[in-house]
């Protein structure tokens, strides 16, 4: 409903916890809102992300001396992407294309209408380059520089002369080592965990092998030929089991890289939509798969669309220095904050204060590394590279 979604947007870590609250929680959440009233947050929460009033805040501070908290907009203004030739579906006002695998998915098979996003898409790069970068994060202003508590961010990694790089950066409020310690019996025991909480947790904190059997692409072609609709499709794809995918962990945000260029058929289909993108509004849709009961419903980890994109803008990346990567801006709660689902789509996530994630050491975002002998059995089609930065 309405109502939860507003308390989603202004819960803190406490009470409705990292994306957005139970029953329980909006209530709390909606007592501990920063916005007043609670009825604006919603408006304030699309304010940060798209004029950047007040409640974007500002990188380096307000007048109050208080800690600098996130510009969207100067994120916004890194991109490498003019913001006319993209923006967020799965919102209030747009289209909402997906479907995703619903409670009873195991039993019945049915998907349902995908909700609200659970990450906030705020950045998007195209660049090109002298050849196939993985880890592309290192290099782009929009991400190393925004500040953001954590990041999702997806490289795809599109063949031809030169190679692109297609990067959507997904962002929240909250850092995912506010989750707490996994419920051993989701099923029987009592606790306040969502079944995005589950997936979220599982992908981060997992190994090379399973991140390879979650991460979902799930593509739609809004307007264009009836070719490319037809050679797209809408079939979700897991990205680790099809592609060469490879992993970047710093201790502010996780990157997938895509190299589509490893299978013919994608590769096929790249060829198509690169020709043509002038003529294409492209929407993609990216999950994280659920196959237990207390995974699903399934809900969207964030959801894009392009906009008749001219690939000949994309701009050349300098890939000769890495930047360093700012410390992560104070974000007051309900500014980036992600949303509860609607409709038919409940799944939201909620954390838990824990010890802090190590990320002094090569095992970050996974405390209970594989030995030696098991990592090296990783899938010849994915990596995985832990870095400090």
């Amino acid at each position: 409903s309405s109502e939860r979604l507003r308390a989603g947007l202004c819960g803190d870590g406490a009470g409705s916890g990292a994306f957005a609250g139970s029953a329980a929680g909006s209530a709390r959440a909606s007592a501990e809102c920063a916005c007043t009233p609670p009825a604006n947050c919603a408006a304030e929460r699309r304010g940060s992300c798209g004029s950047g009033g007040a409640a974007a805040g500002d990188a380096r501070g307000d007048a109050s001396g208080d800690e600098p908290m996130l510009d969207l907009e100067l994120i916004k203004s890194k991109c490498t992407l003019a913001p006319q030739f993209w923006s967020e579906i799965h919102v209030e006002g747009t289209d909402a294309p997906f479907r995703v695998r619903g409670a009873t998915y195991l039993k019945d098979r049915r998907k349902v209408v995908a909700g609200p996003a659970a990450f906030t898409f705020c950045a998007m790069d195209v660049v090109k380059t002298h050849a196939p970068t993985h880890h592309i994060a290192r290099f782009l202003p929009s991400i190393r520089e925004s500040r953001a508590p954590f990041s999702f961010i997806v490289n795809l990694i599109i063949p031809g002369r030169p190679p692109l790089g297609v990067v959507s950066t997904f962002m929240t409020d909250r850092h995912p080592d506010m989750l707490g310690p996994r419920p051993a019996r989701p099923m029987q025991d009592e606790h306040d965990w969502e079944p995005f909480d589950f997936v979220l947790h599982k992908f981060l904190y997992g190994s090379a092998a399973t991140r390879a059997q979650m991460l979902k692409v799930i593509p739609h072609i809004a307007s264009g030929s009836w070719v490319i609709r037809n050679s797209v499709g809408t079939t979700p794809v897991v990205t680790g089991k099809a592609l060469h995918t490879t992993y970047h962990v710093t201790k502010q945000y996780i990157e997938v890289d895509i190299d589509l260029s490893t299978h013919h058929l994608a590769s096929y289909v790249m060829g198509l939509v690169r020709g043509a993108t002038k003529s294409l509004v492209i929407d993609m849709g990216f999950v994280l798969e659920g196959t237990t009961p207390w995974e699903l419903p399934e809900c969207l980890l964030g959801a894009i669309r392009l906009n008749h994109l001219d690939v000949a803008r994309a701009k050349p990346l300098d890939t000769s220095r890495e930047l360093p990567l700012l410390p992560a801006a104070a974000v007051p709660a309900g500014v980036l904050h992600s949303r509860s689902s609607s409709n038919t789509q409940d799944s939201v996530a909620k954390f838990n204060p824990i010890e802090r994630i190590d990320t002094s050491s090569s095992a970050a975002m996974n405390p209970s590394p594989a030995p030696a002998a098991a990592r090296s059995r990783t899938p010849a089609g994915s990596a995985v590279s832990d870095v400090r930065s």
